[in-house]
């Protein structure tokens, strides 16, 4: 009996202890690709941060407002699918950014840029965390020169990755920091 006590009590210790890191900042990794709530934000090494700042009524659906710097876009995701509506030319359309039921080397129009899902079993490492199972999704604009680029969804995390093809500063921007449903990441 005293055997099975101590059995119990040291997987709960185990349990507790790998639950815990030294800063109280582990991801709970969910299927979620974009994470959407109020106060949740991604910051990536180079740019601005973007960040869930409320929910509108557009159309009888609720989308999540995402600011990134002064523009003001409107996300909402059905059936594994994000859809976006932005403000191009006082038109406010909606168009799928994201499918994450697309087969791989699969294509679809985001208003004007022409979006491929690369891959969805990428690893980025961010310092000395590896997050697996990440979606590639790459970016044109048939029209344009210099403006491709790849963006990395994780699990659980959501944004986590830019890759620049054109002329930009820095050729990989990754992820920062980050808040997750309440819980601040600090890579």
């Amino acid at each position: 009996m005293k055997t099975l006590r101590l059995f119990i009590v040291l997987i709960c210790i185990s349990i507790y202890l790998l639950s815990c890191d030294k800063e109280g900042e582990k991801v709970i990794v969910t299927n979620d690709y974009l994470p959407l709530e109020i106060g949740n934000y991604w910051k990536l090494e180079y740019t601005d941060k973007t960040e869930v700042v409320g929910i509108k009524e557009i159309n009888d659906k609720s989308y999540y407002a995402l600011i990134f710097r002064s523009d003001t876009s409107y996300y909402r995701i059905e059936s594994d699918k994000i859809y976006v509506i932005e403000i191009l030319d006082n038109e406010s359309t909606e168009s799928v950014k994201y499918d994450l039921t697309a087969e791989v080397n699969e294509t679809w129009n985001f208003h004007v840029v022409t979006v491929t899902l690369i891959s969805k079993t990428d690893s980025i490492t961010i310092n000395d965390t590896e997050i697996t199972n990440c979606y590639q999704f790459y970016f044109d604009i048939p029209d344009m020169i210099d403006e491709e680029h790849s963006i990395w969804l994780a699990p659980g995390i959501g944004l986590i990755q830019e890759q620049c093809f054109g002329e930009c500063l820095y050729l990989f921007n990754k992820l920062d920091k980050a808040r997750i449903g309440g819980q601040d990441i600090d890579f």
